[in-house]
């Protein structure tokens, strides 16, 4: 019998409803009975950066959605995005080449934040001189300028399906995360962030995220979309993402 869905990375070989056929290089390195399993399923699962395209440029739906490993891995994009849909994320600019970075020390006060387009872990730069925000911005490019401003919390929110799964209150210094304390979904101080997480993600089409948000004068803003985190810690439980994945998948949610 063939099975309803399909994946492709090993994230969910333990499911009974998924088969995983695994990463291959191209995708002409799967048999054609493979291919054809891969067409008349309804949904791959896990297509991986690398084929997430070729899934969506034939309509075939894929979870996580293309969009979501777009943002996951682009600040670039993520900055598009937050100020196309009015999401307050602090002052930041982009700049692009030699001259327009000599303009930053004029646009901005220290401390800066210096990010490259690509959103790796700990590839954010704290300067608290011009001369060391000039010395990394030459050596990215574009160069993605953020105000560094005091953060009175930091809070980090995963999203699975567009509903919020899991909330962790996190210490944030030199543009590093560090998990605090896990805290409940219940939490009245969540209430907001959890609305304005699950819109963005719904609005974006984001189905696998985690959101960082950053409380500074005049209210929360959103650091940044990033990478879910495999394990999710909550004040009762530790809560694998994957098999939490699995349950929607057996539910028939996904």
């Amino acid at each position: 019998m063939t099975p309803r869905k399909i994946a492709l990375a090993a994230f969910l070989r333990s499911c009974p409803s998924v088969l995983t056929l695994g990463i291959r290089p191209t995708m002409g390195d799967y048999s054609e009975e493979e291919r054809a399993l891969m067409r008349r399923t309804d949904k791959i699962f896990f297509p991986s950066v690398r084929f997430a395209t070729v899934f969506q440029a034939i309509e075939k739906p894929t979870f996580p959605s293309p969009a979501t490993y777009l943002y996951r891995r682009s600040r670039l994009h993520q900055q598009i995005l937050f100020k196309y849909l009015g999401i307050p994320h602090g002052k930041i600019r982009i700049y692009f080449g030699r001259r327009q970075k000599e303009r930053m020390r004029f646009e901005f006060r220290l401390p800066v934040e210096i990010m490259g387009p690509e959103a790796l872990p700990g590839t954010i730069h704290h300067a608290t001189d011009w001369h060391g925000a000039a010395r990394y911005a030459a050596a990215i490019n574009p160069a993605i300028v953020r105000e560094a401003s005091s953060l009175r919390s930091c809070m980090r929110l995963t999203c699975v399906q567009f509903v919020c799964i899991g909330a962790e209150r996190h210490g944030y210094e030199d543009g590093r995360f560090t998990m605090l304390e896990p805290l409940a979904l219940n939490d009245p101080s969540l209430s907001t962030l959890i609305l304005d997480s699950e819109g963005i993600a719904r609005s974006a089409g984001l189905d696998d995220i985690a959101f960082n948000w950053g409380l500074a004068d005049g209210g929360w803003r959103l650091l940044q979309m990033a990478h879910p985190p495999l394990r999710i810690e909550t004040p009762g439980h530790t809560l694998c993402r994957h098999d939490y994945i699995c349950e929607l998948i057996e539910k028939g949610v996904l």
